[in-house]
């Protein structure tokens, strides 16, 4: 049997809290995570930010595991990495995990739905284009949870780094 933890996301993306609860459901009954984990969403605001300490700490001991999901937006990942880990208690530290997308959380959407990103177009700009000659529509940010019923979970796994670590990271 596999064990119990509880685990909390912390996303950048507003609308990714929604995406990863629905992304989780779907991860389980697919039998991609086992176990049975509590697992809470949080949005975190911005990277540097005072008040993700005061955010952790109520919540240390009972905390198994902390995701972090950060956009680094085309620039350094480690730094982009470094500006939240500053703010993360010493404690939690050693039960932290990071994704950190190259530019934003749309690269699963893109590589999950099989939308070739060309070198130097940003997935958001990527993914718009593909609804706009497939269903005549604009991306907005709130559709973000909405892709999760659509993405190939296999692809991801496959093909997605950043996915694969994520996955790795609730197991």
């Amino acid at each position: 049997m596999a064990k119990s933890s509880n685990i909390l996301i912390l996303t950048e993306d507003f609308y990714g809290k929604d995406f990863f609860r629905y992304l989780i459901d779907r991860l389980t009954k697919e039998g991609y995570i086992k176990g049975r984990h509590r697992i809470k969403f949080e949005w975190l605001s911005r990277k540097c930010n005072p008040k993700i300490t005061r955010k952790l700490l109520p919540k240390s001991h009972i905390l198994d595991k902390i995701i972090i999901v950060i956009d680094a937006e085309g620039g350094d990942k480690e730094q982009a990495k470094a500006l939240v880990d500053r703010h993360i208690p010493s404690n939690l530290k050693p039960i932290t995990r990071y994704i950190v997308f190259d530019y934003c959380i749309e690269e699963w959407i893109c590589d999950g739905l099989g939308i070739r990103m060309s070198g130097y177009q940003h997935p958001v700009n990527c993914l718009n284009d593909h609804l706009r000659r497939t269903r005549g529509m604009d991306y907005e940010k709130s559709m973000l949870p909405d892709f999760v019923g659509e993405i190939d979970i296999k692809r991801l796994v496959n093909n997605n780094q950043e996915f694969r670590e994520f996955l790795n990271s609730l197991r």
